[in-house]
């Protein structure tokens, strides 16, 4: 996250700030609870140096998403150790008061976030404009979704109200950006009948994310881990999508065609590597129009897109979720994700290649949402 140069400072206001609450705390409990302060100065101790570590442990160590991930659920404490160690020189009547309602409304955000932000859907709409765009495709209309993590959704009523609002869209095609499960197959099964009713004229095409090849399942064997990344493999063919696995097809409108291309995961990833191949999945489609991209991780599109593949027109990407925690709005957006991926929420531009990374429409780590919604993509190409 940060330059090891900046470890001592580090310690040093961290390390004051620990002191500062621990003295806050010790003056509310005024020693009369030994045992308590004990664990709590053990658990600051624990929580200071896991703080350190997803401050200054160099990138590459940790898949940079987890890094992430630790550093803002970490961080979330030291909101109120802050608060504590401002508090010090107050009465114990306010330092107390202070505490408790700290922890209540930390608590009441995070459980509103679990019960109701994982589901509230927004529905965005992009037109984008292709010059070389046949005619015949002239106001395209593409549903992107991405990552549902379906194992960490459990608001079945939710889900479906999602569905319906996809199909509300009314488009021609979906794209699914991968990441249906988080490590296990059996996920999905109760949100099957659900989902099979995602639909569009010419289909659902969809790709795979790097909790699709069982590799996330951390404490099973590596022959379960291949067991469960084959048996995910199969939930497209059993929701009726088209899986591409480095591969294209082509959409076609009388003498005209675009080329929908997509490949395995491309991104920084230590447990599965890159499978993506897109010279492989582009090749035959030279003739298209139109070239329309799915790629999970959006590393891909900076990193070899833009700069090997320029007949790559449009770019779809998902992963990122927007870290599920930020600011989302029209004056103002901000997400812990940004420090770690430059293009992570919404519609970007490099000459004339597009990239939309949607912000997903299920949950990570923490199964919640605050401020970065789910998201229901509705891209228009216009000629």
């Amino acid at each position: 996250m940060f330059s090891l140069s900046a470890l001592p400072v580090g310690i040093l206001l961290f390390g004051m700030i620990e002191i500062g609450a621990f003295k806050s705390v010790e003056k509310v409990f005024q020693n009369r609870f030994s045992p308590v302060l004990q664990l709590y100065r053990w658990l600051s101790v624990l929580h200071f140096a896991g703080f350190m570590l997803t401050l200054f442990l160099p990138i590459g160590l940790l898949v940079r998403s987890v890094q992430t991930a630790f550093f803002v659920f970490l961080s979330i404490p030291y909101l109120l150790k802050i608060v504590f160690a401002l508090v010090y020189k107050t009465n114990t009547k306010t330092a107390l008061r202070v505490m408790v309602l700290g922890i209540v409304g930390l608590a009441a955000v995070l459980v509103y976030g679990i019960v109701e932000g994982a589901y509230r859907y927004q529905v965005r709409h992009v037109v984008v404009k292709i010059k070389h765009l046949p005619a015949s495709f002239d106001g395209f209309r593409i549903v992107h979704i991405s990552d549902f993590h379906i194992g960490s959704l459990w608001r079945h009523d939710r889900v479906k109200e999602g569905v319906r609002l996809m199909n509300a869209q009314k488009a021609d095609v979906v794209f699914f950006t991968g990441d249906f499960v988080n490590g296990r197959a059996d996920e999905m099964t109760p949100f099957l009948p659900i989902l099979k009713n995602i639909k569009a004229p010419l289909g659902v095409f969809c790709i795979l994310g790097n909790h699709d090849y069982g590799s996330h399942n951390f404490f099973m064997s590596v022959a379960n881990k291949a067991r469960q990344g084959a048996a995910i493999q199969k939930i497209p063919s059993l929701l009726g999508w088209t899986l591409l696995r480095n591969q294209h097809q082509f959409l076609r409108r009388g003498a005209d065609s675009v080329a929908v291309l997509g490949v395995e995961n491309w991104g920084d990833s230590r447990l599965n590597g890159r499978k993506g191949n897109l010279a492989r999945a582009r090749a035959g489609s030279q003739g298209a129009a139109v070239k329309l991209l799915l790629s999970h991780d959006p590393l891909h599109w900076e990193q070899q897109i833009t700069r090997d593949f320029k007949d790559i027109d449009f770019t779809f990407s998902g992963h990122t979720h927007g870290m599920q925690i930020g600011i989302d709005g029209p004056a103002c957006r901000w997400s812990p994700i940004q420090y770690i991926y430059a293009h992570w929420a919404g519609l970007y531009q490099t000459g004339t290649q597009y990239l939309n990374v949607n912000r997903g429409f299920g949950v990570g780590l923490y199964p919640g949402r605050l401020g970065i919604w789910p998201e229901i993509s509705v891209i228009e190409l216009k000629k």
